[in-house]
């Protein structure tokens, strides 16, 4: 059986090892301003929320709302719009070892020892095209020659190929098999989902 002794000499020897592996970045540079973290994958908005609650630390974690067109029909989510990354406002000098220590985040990103600063002109851009710090994605736009599946209505989950839009509607041209035929329909462009793997001819 181990003793406490033992134990604190081991702690002893795995903090060693990791001052020899972890080098600190030189944040004798860093002035305030704004710096890119690593964050667990998934967890970069709840990062975000504990680093707001940090004293001198403002986080900023842009999000992306996606809806994603499924057999089950539409799905709504919401990810990072830099998957892995948070943005944080503060002085490095002051507050980096409480940073690290924050639930959710990794890391800091640098080069060697040098951390470099994202320009604030950069963080601005961003949150002015962006509600509630969240970016709706940009509308898919089907075109011809588009593998895709039909997901409502009597051909649903048949395979088709787009042919050609309707003018002055939101709807599409497909083309499928039918009976040893092709047959082109006139469908809703949210009841086609994309195959990803094909491409545009």
């Amino acid at each position: 059986m181990k003793h406490a002794t033992d134990f604190g000499q081991g702690l002893d020897a795995a903090c060693s090892r990791f001052k020899t592996v972890y080098r600190m970045p030189n944040l004798y540079d860093s002035d305030e301003g704004w710096y890119a973290l690593k964050a667990a994958p998934k967890k970069e908005h709840l990062a975000a929320q504990l680093l707001n609650r940090v004293e001198e630390v403002e986080a900023f974690c842009p999000r992306l709302r996606l809806t994603r067109k499924t057999r089950r029909g539409p799905v709504k989510f919401v990810e990072a719009l830099f998957p892995g990354y948070v943005f944080v406002h503060t002085d490095l000098k002051s507050n980096f070892r409480q940073i690290l220590a924050t639930g959710g985040v990794t890391g800091l990103v640098r080069y060697g020892d040098a951390v470099p600063q994202i320009p604030s002109h950069f963080i601005e851009s961003l949150r002015s095209n962006l509600e509630d710090d969240i970016q709706d994605e940009p509308e898919i736009v089907l075109k011809p020659g588009q593998a895709v599946t039909v997901v409502e209505g009597p051909f649903k989950d048949w395979a088709a190929v787009v042919s050609g839009s309707v003018s002055g509607t939101e709807r599409v041209a497909i083309l499928l098999e039918f009976l040893g035929q092709s047959l082109e329909l006139k469908v809703a462009a949210e009841t086609l989902i994309i195959d990803p793997e094909a491409t545009v001819s």
